[in-house]
């Protein structure tokens, strides 16, 4: 509580040498309570780039966070217990290859070292939270604690969305952001104290299918729930993050077949339907009737295209998105992606080349040559993998794959649990489709602490699997 009450601090003023000296603050009490760190972490990821906007103080407090929780750990099993680790330690080998592939590569084809760092980085940093999860002592209050925290924040930012929403971007948002000269097909949605609409939209989806753990725990509370759930699916939508939304959809379709959580489905079917009628729909026509009623003439005339005419949902397959994909989106990126993977097929280009998020700060010494001018994102993890890793890296991770599944079904846990875990994979390999995916801080930060739960050493806990819907 005190750790989150200093970041709370951090806000009031944007003088950044404060917010170094918060974060050592909030870093250090992760010595005496690893629990109050995990909530800060939680807490921390998904508006990240607010609190960052806010005071640039606090960029680093989530690196810093992890790095000891790790080091503890490290300390308190090798070097204090004598231990190795079980469980996680092949895929973790295989996934340590792969960025291995990555960072050898990348030296080879001339990246910066601040580069490869950078991008080593963006995938191992939330990678050593399931390790800590999973040595750590865990209690099922803790993880009700852990869900408390997910679904009230997550009804903060569903509510904040509505009001920029509604607010056409006026209110409480950082100057900054409510300056941006947003697309014409991106001024329609909801971007958040996430900053990005496809993150934030991944994290309320999560907060989502949370919040029926409350439902079936706490029995009269559940009209209090079913509210929460209504609205916070009704911020999914309006984000107009499709890509999100297909990923979640497959894996819910999988989860509910596999567990045969029929009551479930039912009651989670009504509260999405509720969703569409009581909050996205009035909430978006609302919008564009301000919009059209208050707003210059330019914008009113540019929001008569947000609904009817430039509606992402059902413009996913038109031939102007196709068109659009192929000259500068994600088809661009795939043919480019295979153009210089024939040329780099053994270990490819290496980290901070192509399309990730080091290529996109440092630049990257490859582009120019392929006629690509500008730093892009690929927003397809399966292209990045094999552009800058090649076949061995792109072996060593599925192999990473492979493996971690299976370690999940041998896990001595409940059938649902093992299928929880299996439904967010599920949906971060579908998501890695249209996203990259392993870079979403807040998407792998729940995967790896999830994760962590299903393998931790110390549970003593077991959720009945037969009564999760039964309650619904």
């Amino acid at each position: 509580m005190i750790s989150l009450i200093l970041l709370v601090c951090a806000l009031f003023t944007s003088n950044p040498y404060i917010g170094y000296v918060i974060s050592l603050l909030i870093v250090a009490l992760t010595v005496a309570n690893w629990k109050s760190a995990i909530f800060v972490l939680i807490v921390y990821f998904p508006i990240r780039p607010f609190l960052i906007e806010m005071n640039a103080g606090l960029k680093y407090l989530g690196d810093g966070i992890i790095l000891v929780l790790f080091f503890l750990v490290i300390l308190q099993k090798i070097f204090i217990h004598k231990e190795w680790f079980g469980r996680t330690f092949l895929f973790s080998v295989f996934f340590l290859l792969f960025c291995l592939i990555g960072a050898v590569s990348a030296f080879i084809t001339g990246v910066e070292i601040t580069s490869i760092i950078f991008q080593i980085r963006a995938f191992v940093l939330t990678f050593l939270c399931m390790i800590i999860i999973s040595e750590l002592k865990i209690t099922e209050k803790d993880i009700a604690q852990f869900f408390f925290v997910t679904v009230c924040l997550a009804a903060v930012l569903s509510v904040h969305g509505l009001i920029e929403k509604l607010s056409l971007r006026t209110l409480l948002l950082p100057e900054a952001w409510a300056q941006m000269d947003l697309a014409e097909t991106n001024r329609i949605r909801i971007y958040g104290l996430a900053g990005n609409p496809n993150i934030l939209a991944t994290y309320l989806m999560i907060s989502f299918f949370s919040v029926f753990y409350f439902i079936k725990k706490f029995e009269r509370f559940k009209p209090l729930f079913f509210v929460i759930a209504t609205l916070i699916f009704g911020v999914v939508l309006l984000t107009y993050s499709r890509g999100t939304i297909l990923s979640f959809a497959i894996a819910y379709l999988v989860f509910i077949v596999a567990t045969r959580q029929w009551k479930l489905a039912k009651s989670q079917i009504i509260v999405m339907a509720t969703a569409l009628i009581i909050v996205f729909l009035p909430t978006a026509y609302t919008a564009e009737y301000m919009e059209n009623h208050f707003k210059d003439k330019q914008l009113a005339e540019q929001s008569q295209k947000t609904i009817h005419k430039e509606n992402r949902y059902l413009d996913m397959f038109s031939d102007d998105t196709i068109a659009k994909s192929t000259e500068s989106g994600r088809i661009f990126v795939i043919k480019k992606g295979i153009e210089i993977f024939k040329d780099y097929p053994l270990i490819g280009t290496g980290f901070g080349t192509f399309g990730d998020s080091a290529s996109w700060a440092f630049g990257s010494p490859i582009l120019k040559e392929y006629g690509i001018h500008n730093p892009i994102y690929s927003d397809n993890q399966y292209i990045q993998i094999l552009v800058q890793t090649g076949v061995i890296g792109a072996l060593f991770f599925f192999l990473f794959f492979v493996v971690l599944i299976i370690t999940i079904i041998r896990s001595h846990c409940e059938k649902i649990e093992k299928w929880i875990v299996l439904a967010f994979l599920i949906a971060g390999a579908a998501a890695a489709a249209f996203y990259n995916i392993l870079e979403d801080k807040t998407f792998t930060l729940y995967f790896y602490i999830v994760l962590g739960f299903l393998l931790n050493k110390h549970r003593k806990y077991s959720i009945q699997s037969k009564n999760v819907g039964d309650e619904l």
